[in-house]
């Protein structure tokens, strides 16, 4: 069931970095699967190396709000799980490093940023952004 899967995503990404012996690895998940998940943070602040858990938070489950459901406001709002969170005291009381980014170049350097710990970092989406450049990309053509 896909509660299953989104339940259990970081135990996933625990399990593969720690059977691949991995020292470097970068993973993306939304926020509200992140939340879904927390019980797996003690694992995920075990492992060891230059890991990466990008969380994309829009305080929402954007992606229902980008497909073609047909939903009133009230089953929306429930789908969706709007949230005002922001993780850093989450990541504080598993002593996980936590960086907050809001900007593009910030973004970049965070990609090259070094660590031996796991981090999380908070990638800040804008809900209304998001939703013009999903409905950008879905009228580009390849030529």
């Amino acid at each position: 069931s896909s509660d299953v899967c989104s339940s259990d995503l970081i135990a996933t990404i625990c399990g593969i970095v720690e059977s691949k012996n991995l020292t470097y690895f970068n993973a993306i998940i939304g926020d509200i699967t992140f939340l879904h998940d927390l019980g797996s943070l003690k694992s995920f602040t075990n492992l060891s190396g230059n890991i990466k858990l990008f969380v994309l938070n829009d305080n929402q489950g954007g992606i229902f709000n980008l497909l073609p459901l047909e939903l009133n406001h009230e089953a929306r709002h429930i789908i969706t799980s709007p949230h005002h969170y922001n993780f850093k005291k989450l990541c504080e009381q598993f002593n996980l490093e936590h960086t907050e980014v809001t900007k593009i170049d910030h973004l970049k350097s965070t990609l090259q940023m070094e660590s031996q710990s796991p981090t999380l970092i908070e990638v800040k989406i804008d809900s209304i952004e998001n939703h013009k450049v999903y409905q950008h990309l879905k009228t580009m053509r390849i030529q």
